[in-house]
């Protein structure tokens, strides 16, 4: 699936991405550049997740990406 056509893929298959790199562009919005993601931001999204699947209460678990199902059938939004 192409990055450019996230929005279209998660309305459908009503799917949410929570936790996007804060002050980056989401996929689907205006203007994403999946290049403006930074090896670093994506090395940290890595470590995050698996830090999250080592120790899966830890409060920091609930920072991670990830992306999700709607729950109650309700749009979210995408924040940046």
């Amino acid at each position: 699936m192409k990055w450019t056509s996230w929005t279209d893929q998660a309305f459908e298959n009503q799917l949410t991405l929570l936790n996007w790199f804060p002050g980056k562009r989401c996929p689907g919005t205006s203007g994403f550049k999946l290049k403006d993601v930074s090896g670093k931001d994506a090395e940290r999204a890595v470590a995050g997740r698996d830090k999250a699947a080592e120790f899966p209460d830890d409060e920091e678990s609930e920072t991670v990406m990830r992306i999700v199902s709607w729950s109650d059938g309700m749009a979210i939004s995408l924040v940046i």
